[in-house]
């Protein structure tokens, strides 16, 4: 008996010891827990209030960034017309400025600075500094098409584009009396190899290629002959001394409306018909691959701010939809043709690939010497 009383005591005796080590245990377990819980917890507290810290410290420095832009312009901005006083290029780019104070809150100031096929003023804006205040308004020959020619030390990289502001059309016309479909020209091209002259005010350019890519293509022998200005095309044609030329609908539609000259094609960049020519057929639908037209739009240096573009992205549409602009246009003969950055900058790209190809193919630079 004595026996099994001192097996039962040392057997309770070993079940407190296991229970109490089980609860010794237990509290150990909750007490790691509770410790690891807080742990994380201020972990991801401290995680937070980085995460925080450094937003508040981004949101500065961008807002610090941000803030030069919403000033801009603080001053007035020289706005570079790379022709002569007096043209319709000239004429659009002072109709922009006098409504460019409006919508940026500045003056803009015309300079014209003409010569080099409009390249000279182009350069003059390339070598300024790219905070906005200086802009240039050219025509796509100085940024598309002169760089080819390797006489000049930019190319359409070194500008930014702004926006698109026109685009102007490309029509052929003939004297009176001499040919009534543009059928009629190439087949007496082919039939008299030499004898059709053609002029053009803009040697090299895109009105130029508009018969050089004609003649070319359809294996015509013809000449160029350069002249300074539309005037001078439009007396040679009425006088005779040209069989062709081509020019802008608004230089050209007095003398179509006269009957001194008739048109046989019109070049559109996208093939449709000009409103303001609507019986005379496009190149692309009679089956000629010729879409030449004439863009003007504003640029500014390379490596502009971006907030400043767009602060006068911005102001350019407001004024292109300006009717009282719109309407000041109309009245000259131009038609405003607005782009956006991103789109005028994808096609001026696009441009200068594309008359780099015609350049060569047509032997633009050959044709060019020999005038």
């Amino acid at each position: 008996m004595r026996k099994n009383s001192i097996m039962r005591k040392a057997l309770s005796a070993g079940l407190c010891v296991a229970m109490s080590g089980l609860l010794l245990a237990g509290c150990q377990s909750n007490s790691a827990s509770e410790t690891t819980a807080a742990a994380e917890t201020t972990a991801a507290a401290s995680e937070d209030a980085g995460e925080t810290e450094a937003t508040e410290a981004a949101e500065e420095e961008a807002g610090s960034e941000a803030a030069p832009a919403t000033d801009f312009p603080t001053k007035e901005i020289e706005f570079i017309v790379p022709v002569n006083p007096g043209g319709s290029s000239d004429t659009v780019a002072r109709a922009l400025a006098k409504y460019a104070e409006e919508y940026l809150g500045q003056p803009m100031v015309v300079t014209n600075m003409a010569g080099g096929a409009s390249t000279l003023g182009t350069a003059e804006c390339i070598n300024s500094e790219p905070d906005g205040y200086t802009l240039v308004y050219p025509p796509v020959g100085a940024v598309c098409v002169q760089p080819h020619y390797g006489q000049i030390s930019y190319t359409y990289t070194d500008l930014t584009p702004i926006c698109q502001i026109s685009e102007e059309d490309c029509v052929l016309v003939v004297p009176k009396d001499t040919f009534a479909t543009l059928e009629d020209l190439v087949a007496y091209g082919k039939e008299n190899p030499g004898a059709i002259k053609y002029g053009n005010s803009s040697q090299g350019g895109p009105v130029h290629m508009v018969l050089a890519k004609l003649f070319s293509d359809e294996g015509i022998e013809s000449e160029a002959i350069g002249y300074q200005g539309s005037s001078e095309v439009k007396a040679a044609l009425m006088g005779g001394h040209i069989t062709a030329g081509a020019m802008h609908p608004a230089e050209v539609l007095p003398i179509i409306e006269s009957g001194d000259v008739v048109p046989l094609a019109i070049s559109t960049s996208d093939g449709e018909r000009n409103p303001s020519l609507p019986d005379v057929p496009t190149f692309k639908e009679l089956g000629y691959d010729i879409t030449f037209t004439v863009w003007k739009g504003v640029f500014g240096p390379a490596d502009m701010p971006a907030e400043v573009v767009a602060v006068l992205e911005e102001a350019f549409n407001n004024i292109c939809t300006d009717e009282e602009f719109v309407a000041e246009l109309d009245a000259i003969g131009q038609t405003v043709d607005y782009m956006d950055t991103e789109t005028f900058t994808e096609k001026v790209a696009s441009d200068f690939d594309y008359y780099g190809q015609v350049i060569d193919e047509v032997g633009m630079k050959e044709i060019m010497n020999a005038q």
